[in-house]
């Protein structure tokens, strides 16, 4: 087993803790400690490396929504996104992205008047959408990008040990109890996860299970889900599974999106909100807190979106800025 599924970090989180109770620390509440620590880690790292986090999304005009002019300029900001935030919102003219400029939205009234255009100019933002001015037309691509939240760790229930994307099939080693072929749990919608980065490849439904056999066939016609926990189900097994990929219910990961050179600092987070919770928290432990951050903060990684660029630019004499907003 690889050593950043989330087993393996609870079994670390009770050798630091040495709790091997588990009527009084259950697995679920290291599991609790440890979404509270990812959550706290994610944010250190965002802080220090904007980039670390980034996805994006490409929409065209034609799949805006409407304000409340009826004008199609709204575009919803992934669930997935961490507070809503954004990072660049840029609009394509020819082969080239152009960035668009964010203005306060109590300044859009001059531009709510403009509409029929080809490209926006500027967007504002007003709880979990953003407004585009003036108005794209259907064929225009904006392109969003966005500080990805970290889906939520939860135990795994088996590792890939063999598939049949055509026959729709995946075999594990083990099958764990919680998935099922009922909806009303949702316990039948399960992801597929990369066993590297922790990526959620695929969410897709279970039409039956064979514990003897240890196989999953995957639902292929009539989801009764097209949506689940923000995620959007697949009736096809996606083409870069891999053997010793994982699967787990829909709701999470069971491999942290984080990088492993990270997984001391979650474990030792993890073991800080173990103890809040056992309330045997000293002054040593706030200070191991503080010692996170500055050991996230000294690592290099995130040096390549700033200080590397800029080193590299500074003798041709042109700012760096356009290459976040190329292609």
């Amino acid at each position: 087993m690889l050593d950043n599924t989330t087993e393996e970090l609870i079994q670390r989180v009770r050798d630091l803790t040495d709790e091997e109770n588990t009527s009084d620390i259950s697995d679920a509440l290291i599991l609790r400690s440890m979404n509270m620590a990812q959550q706290e880690l994610v944010r250190i790292v965002a802080r220090k490396f904007k980039n670390y986090f980034m996805e994006e999304i490409i929409v065209t005009g034609a799949a805006l929504k409407a304000d409340a002019n009826s004008q199609l300029r709204a575009l919803e900001i992934p669930t997935s996104s961490f507070t809503f935030s954004i990072n660049s919102v840029d609009t394509r003219q020819g082969s080239s992205w152009f960035p668009v400029s964010q203005v306060p939205f109590d300044r859009t009234l001059g531009l709510d008047i403009m509409s029929g255009s080809t490209l926006p100019l500027n967007y504002a933002m007003k709880g979990k959408y953003l407004y585009l001015y003036p108005t794209p037309a259907p064929s225009a691509q904006i392109r969003v990008r966005y500080q990805m939240r970290s889906p939520k760790l939860v135990k795994s229930q088996g590792r890939i040990t063999d598939f049949s994307i055509a026959a729709g099939t995946v075999n594990l080693d083990s099958v764990g109890q919680d998935i099922t072929t009922s909806i009303d749990n949702l316990g039948a919608f399960v992801n597929i996860i990369c066993h590297l980065t922790g990526e959620i490849k695929a969410t897709m439904q279970v039409a039956a299970v064979n514990t003897s056999d240890k196989l999953l066939t995957i639902k292929a016609t009539g989801l009764d889900r097209a949506v689940v926990f923000g995620y959007e189900t697949s009736a096809a097994i996606p083409a870069d599974i891999s053997l010793d990929d994982y699967i787990c219910l829909a709701d999470g990961t069971c491999v942290p999106r984080l990088a492993h050179d990270l997984t001391n600092y979650l474990i030792e987070l993890g073991v800080f909100y173990v103890k809040r919770k056992l309330g045997t928290v000293d002054e040593n432990d706030r200070d191991m807190k503080g010692e996170i951050t500055k050991g996230v903060f000294s690592l290099p990684f995130g040096r390549e979106y700033t200080k590397k660029i800029k080193r590299s630019t500074r003798d041709g004499n042109y700012s760096y800025q356009p290459f976040f907003r190329g292609n």
